[in-house]
């Protein structure tokens, strides 16, 4: 292998407008509505596609893709023989050559090392596993009096010189992501296919696109396929871009090493959720790690994170939780599940209190039905009316819970809360139930009132409205009976 490979340089985050002349050259200019400007020759359009002629290859774009052409005398450069490649100009200039003397070092362009531009793989394999300060990078704008908007334009040159064949399906794979960059998963699957079959093949011509791309949105698509391969050498080389500055960059890494399933990473990942030394997105992405590999030793870090301030982490904190709860009676690994949530409990914030009784509506553990019970009379509301909801969904056969229920009705003062208790005692579908409900007819709020007949004609099979008379005749008939 070369020791110097250029394969890709880019120009991260950079909004630029698109100028009306690139040089020299001039070409066919399509505008797409995702923003990317491509130039080549037009060869052929049906008015429903157009087919491109770009260096590379041809180019085919659907005419709901694009927003604007612009049509001029193409002047293709003549072929030199020379290693120069004439790429298309919505694939972007590279920056200044940095062995050109004319480029002093600074704060941008640093001095290079000896050595530097080798192979990534004849680099150290001393890896750290602590991320650094992660600082937000923010986009430059450029104005323009002449546009009201700007363009963004991904800058990026792909050469298949002297590649394998499996390196040019690589490059023209990705060359194909670039000028989709904004779609997403779904709408790119077919693309990210044929770069992962090729990525197989050549896991270390990834490697080095891994560390020469700097573009998040391209680099993402990268990283995702090499954590399809499973290809355990790329392990060492994808741990340090968990140190980039884009959120989007780190979560793919964390997905891909979840994929390859990485010796020891949720462990790693364990410690980072401790020391929240990432972002949330990303720490959303290890703690569903944790639930997917089903780490029971994971559970306490997890209750934890029930009390903190961001939602999302919340959300699957709890969700990795119930994951690990189900599978808590296997294996030597023993947990009382209703007791630890108790536990949990004991002073517990009203955030806090309302996540446990999420996770206890998933689990639907009929043990914890005392314990909803309890929070029927919580001081919060919210906490309330969830209880009110899980224990319906757990199905109530105890005639004494069911007499607890009718007094909270009773008792409750917030009306939503009243209208899941009746749902409740509509979902037993127990005849004790009735009295109660005839005496919610009665009930000052029409809510109420709705909810009761409801409940009644669900049980009883029979239509009597809301009409309080008729249901009582019905029903102390029906007693005389019996």
């Amino acid at each position: 292998m070369p020791k110097t490979i250029l394969i890709m340089m880019l120009v991260m985050g950079t909004f630029m407008l698109a100028p009306s002349r690139r040089g020299s050259l001039r070409a066919d200019e399509i505008i797409l509505k995702n923003g990317a400007i491509m130039e080549g020759k037009i060869i052929s359009d049906d008015g429903q596609e157009i087919v491109l002629k770009v260096d590379y290859g041809q180019v085919v774009l659907n005419h709901d893709e694009i927003a604007s052409i612009e049509k001029s005398e193409f002047v293709p450069k003549e072929a030199s023989g020379s290693d120069t490649i004439i790429e298309p100009s919505f694939l972007p200039v590279l920056p200044p050559d940095e062995s050109k003397p004319d480029t002093p070092a600074g704060p941008d362009n640093p001095p290079k090392a000896d050595g530097a531009g080798e192979s990534v793989i004849e680099e150290s394999k001393d890896v750290s596993l602590v991320p650094v300060e992660i600082a937000p990078i923010t986009p430059t704008v450029i104005d323009n009096a002449d546009s009201q908007k700007s363009t963004l334009t991904i800058k990026l040159k792909l050469s298949n010189e002297g590649k394998t064949g499996y390196q040019q399906a690589i490059n023209n794979a990705v060359n194909k992501l670039v000028v989709r960059i904004s779609e997403d998963l779904s709408t790119v699957q077919n693309l990210i296919e044929e770069l992962i079959a090729a990525a197989k093949e050549d896991i270390p011509y990834m490697i080095e696109l891994l560390n020469q791309i700097e573009e998040p949105k391209v680099l993402r698509w990268v990283i995702y396929a090499l954590g399809e391969t499973k290809d355990a050498g790329a392990i060492e080389f994808l741990l340090p871009k968990l140190n980039d500055k884009d959120e989007t960059v780190q979560k793919a890494v964390v997905d891909a090493l979840v994929k390859m399933e990485a010796p020891g990473i949720i462990g790693f990942f364990r410690e980072q959720i401790k020391a929240g030394s990432f972002p949330p997105a990303v720490m959303v992405g290890m703690i569903n790690a944790l639930g997917r590999a089903k780490d029971k030793a994971s559970i306490f870090l997890l209750l934890d994170l029930l009390d903190n301030k961001n939602n999302d982490i919340r959300y699957a904190a709890s969700h990795s939780v119930v994951k690990l709860f189900e599978i808590s009676g296997e294996g030597e690994y023993q947990i009382d599940v209703v007791a630890v949530l108790k536990n949990k409990l004991i002073g517990g914030s009203p955030v806090m209190k309302k996540e446990i009784v999420n996770i206890l509506n998933q689990l639907k553990n009929p043990e914890a039905t005392d314990l909803l019970i309890e929070l029927l009379t919580d001081e919060n509301e919210e906490v309330r009316s969830m209880s009110a909801i899980a224990i319906g969904n757990l199905g109530i056969t105890d005639h004494k819970i069911i007499e607890f229920l009718g007094i909270r009705l009773l008792e409750e003062p917030n009306t939503w809360t009243r209208m899941q208790i009746i749902q409740a005692l509509q979902k037993s579908n127990d005849y004790s139930v009735i009295p109660i409900m005839i005496e919610g007819l009665k009930d000052q709020e029409e809510n109420i009132r709705l909810c009761a007949a409801r409940a009644l004609k669900t049980i009883t099979k029979r239509s009597f409205g809301d009409n309080y008379s008729a249901w009582k005749g019905w029903w102390d008939t029906l007693q005389g009976k019996n």
